[in-house]
């Protein structure tokens, strides 16, 4: 892994598609950045995002912009809970953009468990499935989730759905805990 100068981890490189001026979409190599909670400026581009993001609805990025607060204020650095960032930046991360945020996801792996918690999944509200015509990228959130996958691989996932999106986990392998619930179980 490399270390960007905004003090988040650079992980990887991570294929989307982004729509060409013909209008088809075509691979589009984004970056997958880990959040670092010691640092503000990665704390003030989570509020950034919040800001930008907040006026849609199905909007969760307010839980991530709270628990990196909460988790840049502690004194001891906490290791099971893991935000990460999908951003169109290729450099320059010494001042990460918001408006080159894609998505953002939450995870928290209690130790000692088999179990991880995803607690957040959002793609950019400006880019994601609801964007329509107007939509500049696909398969952000299914980056996402495959990132997750692959960290965790052989963990139990788990995760609360939005009532719009429980098509898209159930299409990647996720079972609702009981019928009608919004509560979903990925056993690999």
């Amino acid at each position: 892994m490399q270390q960007v100068s905004f003090s988040g981890t650079y992980i990887k490189p991570i294929k989307i598609k982004k729509i060409t001026t013909n209008g088809e979409f075509v691979p589009h190599e984004v970056s997958l950045v880990q959040f670092d909670a010691a640092n503000k400026a990665d704390v003030e581009a989570i509020q950034q995002t919040f800001e930008e993001w907040s006026i849609f609805d199905n909007c969760f990025v307010e839980l991530i912009r709270d628990i990196a607060n909460w988790l840049h204020g502690l004194a001891k650095p906490q290791k099971d809970r893991k935000i990460f960032f999908l951003t169109n930046q290729q450099y320059g991360f010494e001042k990460l953009n918001p408006r080159e945020i894609l998505g953002e996801f939450m995870v928290w792996k209690p130790r000692r468990s088999n179990k991880v918690e995803v607690e957040v999944l959002q793609a950019n509200p400006f880019h994601n499935y609801d964007a329509g015509e107007h939509r500049q990228y696909t398969k952000i959130g299914q980056s996402m989730l495959d990132e997750i996958k692959e960290q965790y691989a052989g963990k139990i996932l788990q995760l609360r759905s939005d009532k719009y999106a429980t098509g898209f986990y159930e299409k990647n392998g996720f079972i609702p805990d009981e019928p009608g619930s919004l509560d979903y179980t990925y056993t690999p």
